[in-house]
């Protein structure tokens, strides 16, 4: 059971911070308040109330927590951040498509991650590699959205996987040129055209390695 409250700006703003987080989560998956009440064990009519403010209605910390594990999120995020954010996890290059094959996996099984303020896609991940490209190098994470997105634009970084005659690498790269189905990325630090190649995902960010949890 929550609390009423007679609410003051601080305050209002933490109930609109947890609506909006629960309704962001009900549009990315296309459920209703009921399914997400019951996959998070928590009372559907508390639900309701944060979702319509009825009541001044503050819930209690019962309840936030069990909407912060449903989400995947700490309780501070729930309470702080207007929009949905998440926690993706960083893989292994050699474990993205086992990773991608996959049901959705709880975030706990993972020893790192990174934190994004907006929620990207469920099957966001991360990988963590060293960029050549840079005046220095560094370890960058790049967060990465899931999509073989056909249509390729210049300047946006891509993780491509590139066929060549004697094997299959996996390629961050931005792309640099477009010619007819040719396009220039960076393979192994050289300027290449390439037109034999799948776009595995679509670098949402990058960031310099520093972001553990």
């Amino acid at each position: 059971m929550g609390l009423k409250y007679n609410l003051d700006d601080e305050n209002l703003e933490v109930l609109n911070n947890i609506s909006n987080c629960i309704n962001d989560k009900l549009a990315i998956l296309n459920i209703k308040l009921s399914e997400l009440a019951r996959e998070a064990d928590v009372d559907y009519f508390s639900l309701r109330k944060l979702i319509n403010h009825e009541e001044s209605y503050m819930p209690n910390l019962r309840i936030l927590i069990k909407l912060s594990e449903y989400l995947n999120i700490q309780v501070g995020d729930l309470l702080k951040y207007n929009n949905l954010p998440q926690y993706v996890p960083i893989i292994a290059k050699k474990d993205i498509y086992t990773y991608l094959k996959d049901e959705i996996t709880l975030l706990r099984d993972f020893n790192n991650k990174v934190f994004s303020e907006r929620f990207i896609h469920e099957k966001s991940f991360a990988i963590k590699e060293v960029n050549t490209e840079l005046l220095l190098p560094a370890e960058i994470i790049y967060i990465c959205y899931p999509n073989s997105y056909k249509k390729i634009l210049i300047n946006q970084v891509y993780l491509f996987e590139i066929e060549s005659e004697k094997e299959t690498l996996l390629v961050f790269s931005r792309v640099y040129n477009i010619n007819s189905n040719n396009i220039e990325i960076v393979v192994r630090n050289k300027h290449e055209f390439i037109n034999k190649y799948t776009v595995i995902a679509i670098v949402v960010s990058m960031q310099i390695c520093e972001t553990f949890i």
